[in-house]
């Protein structure tokens, strides 16, 4: 029931000029949030964790947290089927940021 709820708030347009909450997680340069990201794939927060062979709690924490560490992001994002990439973008180039392999 409480889950229902949530799911209703969460998909209520926000009035105009009403920014959307910072806690909501990373958003990617088209504005979406990773939580979002995991929504739109038809992922539940239990689901995903079982992806990650983590816990409901360890998805929700990356959800919401403002910084997280890239390692954490790449993971999230492959256990949705999509891959990580970084860009240095500069004035007159951008830039591919190549990640270090597993360690």
């Amino acid at each position: 029931m409480a889950k229902a709820r949530r799911q209703r708030r969460a998909s209520r347009p926000r009035p105009a000029g009403q920014s959307v909450p910072a806690t909501l997680g990373v958003r990617d340069a088209a504005g979406n949030t990773i939580a979002e990201l995991r929504r739109e794939s038809s992922l539940t927060q239990v689901e995903l964790a079982a992806r990650l062979d983590a816990s409901q709690r360890a998805v929700s924490h990356v959800e919401h947290e403002p910084n997280p560490r890239v390692e954490t992001l790449a993971s999230y994002i492959a256990a949705l089927g999509g891959r990580l990439e970084l860009r240095a973008v500069f004035a007159d180039r951008s830039v591919p940021i190549r990640l270090p392999g597993p360690r």
